[in-house]
């Protein structure tokens, strides 16, 4: 029996993440890129955690790169 594929499963996300945000990418109130997955997202709050996480790959914004690329 075949394991199930899950969206995330087709999703690639950079092992090398972004060092800046791409030319032509424009980010609107409360978003952010991800460096890690390369798209523009609302992190959401983790109410395990209470740290703000992409939706996507679940990196935290407490990740170096992150707060890098978004100026936090």
């Amino acid at each position: 029996m075949k394991d199930q594929i899950t969206l995330f499963d087709l999703v690639k996300f950079n092992e090398i993440p972004d060092k800046y945000i791409p030319e032509g990418v424009h980010l609107k109130n409360k978003q952010f890129w991800c460096p890690y997955c390369s798209n523009i997202v609302v992190f959401k709050r983790d109410k395990k955690s209470g740290v703000m996480r992409c939706p996507i790959c679940n990196i935290s914004n407490k990740d170096f790169w992150v707060k890098k690329i978004n100026k936090l």
